[in-house]
């Protein structure tokens, strides 16, 4: 059960200003999560526009790296200092890294650009759950945690999807230029509107743990990002970047024991819903990642579609984790009950890896259209409720550094997720390359000869139809392979929800919803101070 607030005042708002606060919250989060992805699908416009193909998994990794760095920061600072200021400096830093992007003439200021916009997201994506669970309490927020799941899942693939349409239509630096008003609206929004009051602590900020828990996350993601890609896993770089990351992860969790106010207090971990959410978080996050990176790969190379319509094969996964997100929320909102979902949901979406794992050269958009709904509808029923139970789990003044624990989490399961799926699957695809070019008549020796990258992602267009069918052959036995090694990571996520404690969902939250007449009447009948409601930033 969640403790009651130890604030020495009675912190209020009325349901008019609480709406208010939900919607400038998701709006937010609907622009920094639709741009965490969108340069997914003009990566090779930008590198050939710029000339910058050497730097080109920066665009991204850029971002991903400032984001997980940043989190548990922002969340921490949250629960010090008040969600509302550090939210509208999230937003208003997104916008400038956006302004950057949109106006790069080079690969080094674009990247610039995108960790600053990660940056912004670093704070935006955690403080928006944070808040939601600040102004609701648990026993009625699993059906707003169920809304936000939603806009998580429609920025997911409307991201790629955009990016793609964008670039066709009126090229790259659109898919900047555009989020740019939609960013100034959910600024306005935010700062007109989101009034959360908030009793400030005073605490000294954990600047060594930040300082080491930086380099330790830089150092493990950059290894991930580059092992068996551009650099081979056993390189002194990649080895040196593992042996950095884990010393000063290990000093990270020395100088949390001994510090006053930790960044990830490390007692929290005592708790079993605490450390059961972070790792079924993690695992939930590789199994999201498998989908979203490997399925649009899959209609690509085998498919033959375009890297623009490849997007599209996404959109059932969207709307399977938006139906199971909004529906679960709205059901454990009623009968406060989310364990069964939480243990379903991975069956669920292992079902779904199952059944892409089963198909062949010749699928079909519609034969992975249904398959991707259901991995969808198992995610939808697991990311949103387990941040509702490490939510409710601690006290209210850990719930930012609860809330970005977790989201750092998905984050990372996702990285590790690819990481390993991208060398399995390199690797993978290198051998089904030779065997199944070993069964194509020598007549096609030439065209074989023609067969690079492009021509593998573009499932050989342009060839003649038994280099196609090697190529895509090759392809289908190569992702299939790796779908089903994705599958662990839900059967990680499954245990993990197994081991999850049934808790009361507590009927407080950190700001009570009052009735207007009452608000109104507080403010003018004179009170003791020290019981007076709270109306401040």
């Amino acid at each position: 059960m969640t403790p009651e607030p130890t604030t020495a005042a009675k912190l209020t708002i009325t349901p008019r200003q609480r709406t208010l606060v939900l919607v400038g919250t998701m709006v937010g989060m609907l622009v920094a999560a639709v741009s965490q992805t969108i340069v997914t699908t003009v990566l090779p416009t930008i590198a050939r526009d710029l000339n910058g193909a050497d730097m080109l998994t920066w665009v991204f990794t850029g971002a991903m790296l400032a984001t997980a760095v940043v989190t548990p920061l922002f969340g921490k600072l949250s629960d010090l200092y008040g969600r509302r200021n550090l939210y509208i400096l999230g937003v208003a830093t997104f916008l400038v890294g956006t302004l950057v992007c949109a106006m790069a003439g080079t690969m080094d200021l674009l990247v610039a650009g995108r960790v600053i916009q990660g940056i912004g997201m670093g704070a935006i994506m955690p403080l928006a759950m944070a808040i939601i669970a600040d102004v609701v309490p648990a026993n009625e927020r699993g059906k707003w945690q169920g809304l936000m799941g939603a806009v998580f899942g429609l920025a997911t693939v409307l991201g790629p999807l955009s990016g793609g349409w964008i670039n066709d239509a009126v090229g790259w630096r659109w898919t900047f230029w555009l989020v740019v008003p939609l960013a100034v609206v959910a600024l306005v929004l935010i700062v007109t509107q989101m009034h959360i009051p908030f009793e400030r602590r005073h605490a000294r900020v954990d600047w060594p743990g930040f300082v080491a828990f930086g380099i330790g996350l830089s150092a493990l993601l950059l290894a991930l990002s580059e092992g068996g890609k551009t650099h081979p896993w056993d390189s002194a770089r990649i080895v040196g970047l593992l042996a950095t990351s884990a010393v000063a992860l290990v000093a990270f969790v020395f100088v949390e024991l001994r510090a006053s106010e930790p960044l990830i207090p490390m007692h929290l971990f005592r708790d079993r819903n605490v450390w059961t959410t972070t790792v079924a978080s993690l695992a939930i996050g590789g199994g999201m990642y498998a989908g979203t990176f490997y399925v649009p790969l899959f209609m690509q190379s085998v498919a033959g579609l375009s890297s623009s319509d490849s997007g599209e094969a996404l959109i059932p996964l969207m709307l399977g984790l938006i139906f199971t997100s909004i529906g679960s929320g709205i059901l454990v909102s009623k009968t406060g009950r989310y364990r069964g979902m939480i243990i379903v949901g991975p069956v669920i979406g292992a079902g779904g890896l199952w059944l892409l794992a089963q198909l062949g050269p010749d699928a079909t958009v519609l034969d992975t259209a249904w398959r991707v709904a259901i991995l969808g509808a198992g995610l939808g029923l697991v990311m949103q409720n387990v941040m509702l139970v490490a939510q409710n789990t601690v006290e209210l003044r850990f719930t930012g550094v609860v809330t970005s624990l977790l989201t750092l989490a998905r984050t990372l399961g996702g990285t590790i997720c690819v990481a390993i799926l991208g060398t399995v699957y390199a690797n993978h695809l290198a051998d089904d390359m030779r065997e199944q070019f070993a069964k194509v008549p020598r007549a096609f020796a030439g065209s074989l000869a023609k067969v690079d990258q492009d021509a593998i992602l573009g499932g050989g267009a342009g060839l003649p139809g038994a280099v196609q069918d090697a190529i895509r052959t090759a392809a289908a036995d190569s992702l299939t392979h790796v779908f089903t090694l994705a599958i662990p990571f839900l059967a990680i996520a499954f245990v993990a929800a197994l081991l999850i404690r049934t808790d009361e969902l507590s009927n407080r939250a950190a700001i009570d919803v009052v009735d207007e007449i009452e608000h109104e009447l507080a403010d003018l009948v004179p009170m003791d101070p020290e019981h007076a409601p709270l109306h401040g930033h």
